[in-house]
């Protein structure tokens, strides 16, 4: 009989499959650093240190870095959760690796059963976490009172709750106390890696270009706190007759002009007066400031959505269009998560088959389709008549994927578009020729 093996050659025995929660050591570990922080006052001496910490193995402050980063940057946080949330809602399909009916009837359960989950989607969302950080650690919690087994829960482990080997800085292990390279994996966790650059995987989070920007624009933002403080007011001057006002009326002078930019109103003898001069800054120099911080907010854009947006197009009065592509993910940028985090799922999936089916099995395969949706106009007016007139089978799920229109569902109701008057079936018209654009109307000529 064949042993069923996790992502790391260990075996998933009984014991483990039937376990309610990760090893307590992981949350342990969590708990004791939950309150650590590296991100007040950093500087680039600090930020050194902890990158060269990084670099020996030791990825503890760099990772506080990555959770305490976003909590303090509202920009850094809304370009990695559009980065995050990019395939969150792309359709999912299990589907046999070598096409057979017992593959097929495998792949049609796992869909029903594990994928359609919602559990499965805010998997997806932890797991693009790692652009970020690097990793992300996930252990699987069986639901056994089902029949086949799934999956009851995904418990996401804190990153910092692991470390490299300090030889070879390639294998993820567990921290311990006491233990300066930590232990081997337990059987059950699930490691998913992004894929983002090739080299160690100890530099592949865009952590570290992060950390960098982060320093970067904080020391920006910081200065520009300072000159908003001292420029932002404008400037007072009291006025008074040194001959005729006395010591504590002078005292009075300098309180009201104190007070005067919190509370906009005093009293004084009309011995004396308030000047307030006009509150112009330095010449553009506000501008260097907010400019600094958009350059670091548009080169930190890049690497995350692999696009920023142009101070072109708001000059020429094309701000929404700019706003829009600022939310989006390059589409291969895209491609290239849906496809790490693909192979990530089929772990998951293949042992869900094998723990309930067996080893030998038809493997199966989770697609992430993030194709961009078709013009739906510019489809069926050009393509469906090219591909009528050439007389070709088209399958409907093609069809269906490429307009993405699902396929009811058992007992669902249907809505029907009506036939205009005179066409056929099918789009005919007396036996015309097919204008996709205009429903049962036949093409000229």
């Amino acid at each position: 009989m064949g042993v069923i093996l996790d992502q790391h050659g260990k075996p998933l025995t009984p014991n483990r499959i039937h376990r309610v929660g990760a090893p307590a050591e992981i949350f342990d570990r969590t708990k004791k650093r939950y309150k650590d922080s590296v991100a007040p006052g950093l500087t680039p001496a600090t930020l050194g240190h902890i990158l060269r910490q990084n670099d020996a193995g030791d990825n503890q402050d760099l990772l506080t870095l990555g959770i305490e980063a976003p909590e303090r940057d509202l920009d850094l946080f809304s370009d990695l959760q559009t980065r995050g949330l990019s395939i969150w809602g792309a359709p999912l399909r299990v589907k046999p690796v070598v096409d057979s009916e017992r593959g097929r009837e495998l792949a049609e359960l796992c869909q029903k059963t594990v994928v359609d989950q919602p559990i499965w989607r805010w998997l997806l969302r932890d797991l693009m976490d790692a652009v970020l950080m690097g990793y992300v650690v996930i252990y699987p919690i069986w639901d056994t009172t089902t029949t086949p087994w799934s999956f009851k829960e995904f418990q996401f482990c804190d990153q910092r709750a692991f470390q490299y080997d300090r030889e070879t800085l390639r294998e993820l292990r567990m921290r311990k106390d006491g233990v300066i390279d930590g232990v081997s994996l337990p059987p059950g966790f699930v490691v998913h890696y992004p894929q983002i650059r090739a080299g160690l995987k100890l530099r592949a989070g865009l952590i570290r270009l992060v950390a960098v920007n982060h320093l970067f624009k904080t020391s920006d933002i910081n200065d520009f706190m300072a000159f908003a403080e001292t420029f932002g007011m404008p400037l007072r001057i009291g006025k008074f007759n040194p001959a005729t006002v006395t010591d504590d009326e002078q005292q009075t002078l300098r309180e009201a002009l104190v007070n005067l930019g919190h509370d906009a109103a005093c009293m004084l003898p009309d011995t004396m007066q308030i000047e307030i001069l006009d509150a112009r800054r330095p010449p553009s120099g506000d501008n260097v400031f907010l400019g600094l911080a958009k350059y670091f907010d548009a080169q930190r854009t890049k690497a995350i959505l692999g696009t920023a947006p142009s101070t072109e197009g708001s000059s020429a009065g094309q701000g929404a269009s700019i706003a829009q592509a600022r939310r989006e993910v390059r589409q291969d940028l895209r491609e290239a998560d849906a496809l790490a985090v693909s192979a990530t799922c089929d772990l998951l999936i293949n042992q869900w088959r094998e723990l309930n089916f067996g080893l030998n099995t038809p493997e199966l395969h989770l697609e992430i389709d993030i194709t961009p949706p078709a013009d739906i106009e510019a489809f069926t007016s050009a393509i469906l008549p090219w591909v009528r007139e050439a007389g070709m089978e088209v399958p409907e799920q093609w069809l269906r994927d490429r307009l993405q229109i699902p396929a009811a569902r058992a007992g669902e109701k249907m809505l029907k578009a009506p036939l205009l008057p005179g066409a056929q079936p099918g789009g005919d018209h007396a036996g015309a020729k097919l204008d996709g654009g205009k429903r049962g109307k036949p093409m000229p000529g």
